[in-house]
């Protein structure tokens, strides 16, 4: 059976689906006997992470049009809920039990902006064998044995670590300051940079943040005391915690090469002034730097005509609405493939994806590269990450994409 398949099927296909999903017990997504392909979106849509929780929902509407436009999935149109999960796992693992329990279950999840969220909900999803697509690096909700239904799409962690680890060791940087977030995202992060410095003969501080915290001088004095060659920030779920980090950078007149990482830290750089944000680093996945090979294809700027409709400004880098949308994309192509929405056929199907051209639209990666002992894409470190030195602003709002000198 060809892995690509047409969107507009056959009327005999889509009358055998049905029947199939007719069939299909509770435990199985695809079990609700509706016309419509259901999709629960769990996100902040309230409290410090309220901005991130509006990315992704844009993000997913975006895909949602898009899929629509193009035929839905299994000739079907795809509907979406959104959640407000309030950036809380209580709060969600009790929105998404009603969800699951309910008459119209959902046939995928896509379970909390970061791992902090995502994490908790997988034995339950699990249990359910309900399809989920989180924007998790942890290797916690990205294990296939114990989650069979559950993808993600972030790489995992230590990959999208390892190029500003690898580059500050081939700069001769032998030390280096960390500030993370208090949050799991900012643990996750920790804990691969811990491993790759270790690889690289680098020694690591950390210093924590908290996502409300209003100040940062206390944490950067203590990494200053060591005198590093860089200072790495990541993980700052919150645009304004940048800001703080910045700020009180600048108040203790600390003049270090600063990078700044792929999972959220680069939020709200373009409030920075010049002389913080000028000749200093940003890590993050290639298609959110402008200039890059990947945003030249059509999949790329589809994606991104679709995502500027919803909202003109990006308030996080291009490349979280893109793991957002593409999860759209994913189960897509695995219903197509599978002929059913049955949970247990589709993420067969999903392993099966290795190339490009096996999900129709993606663009997230040079080629997805699913399989059964990996239900994350797999990132080339030379062609799906870049490190680049900034120019000021240093990011474009408006695009969602970073700005590097002279570009």
């Amino acid at each position: 059976m060809p892995k690509r398949r047409r969107f507009t099927a056959l009327v005999v296909f889509a009358v055998a689906s049905s029947l199939v999903l007719a069939g299909c017990g509770g435990a199985s997504t695809g079990s609700n006997g509706d016309d419509t392909v259901d999709i629960l979106v769990l996100t902040p849509l309230s409290g410090p992470a309220a901005t991130l929780g509006q990315t992704t929902k844009d993000a997913v509407e975006a895909a949602v049009k898009v899929v629509n436009k193009e035929g839905g999935i299994l000739d079907r149109d795809v509907k979406v809920t959104f959640e407000d999960d309030r950036f809380d796992p209580v709060t969600a693992q009790q929105v998404l039990r009603e969800a699951l329990n309910s008459d119209n279950p959902p046939d995928l999840v896509l379970p909390g902006a970061t791992s902090r969220v995502a994490v908790p909900l997988m034995p339950l999803l699990t249990q359910k064998k309900v399809l989920s697509m989180t924007n998790s690096g942890s290797p916690l909700a990205n294990d296939p044995k114990k989650f069979p239904y559950g993808f993600g799409l972030l790489a995992p962690a230590d990959d999208y670590e390892e190029p500003i680890i690898k580059r500050l060791s081939e700069q001769g940087v032998t030390k280096v300051g960390a500030i993370v977030s208090a949050e799991e995202s900012g643990t996750i992060a920790a804990d691969a940079m811990a491993r790759q410095a270790k690889e690289y003969g680098v020694e690591i501080a950390f210093e924590k943040i908290d996502a409300e915290a209003v100040d940062a001088t206390s944490e950067l004095s203590r990494l200053k005391r060591d005198n590093p060659g860089a200072l790495i920030a990541e993980g700052l779920t919150s645009p304004a915690t940048l800001g703080v980090v910045l700020n009180s950078k600048s108040k203790l007149g600390w003049d270090v090469e600063t990078y700044f990482g792929q999972t959220n830290a680069a939020n709200g750089i373009e409030k920075g002034t010049e002389e913080q944000i000028r000749g200093n680093f940003v890590q993050s996945a290639a298609i959110s730097v402008r200039g890059s090979d990947l945003q030249q294809t059509d999949d790329f700027k589809t994606f991104q005509t679709a995502v500027d409709a919803e909202s003109a400004t990006k308030n996080y880098p291009l490349f979280v609405s893109a793991l957002n949308y593409s999860a759209v994309l994913a189960l897509r192509a695995g219903a197509e493939e599978a002929g059913s929405l049955d949970s247990t056929k589709v993420a067969k199907a999903i392993e099966s994806f290795e190339t490009a051209e096996d999900i129709p639209g993606w663009f997230l990666t040079t080629n997805p590269g699913f399989s059964a002992d990996r239900h994350q894409p797999v990132w080339d470190p030379e062609k799906d990450f870049a490190v680049a030195k900034l120019g000021y602003p240093g990011y474009d709002p408006t695009s969602g994409l970073f700005l590097p000198e002279g570009s």
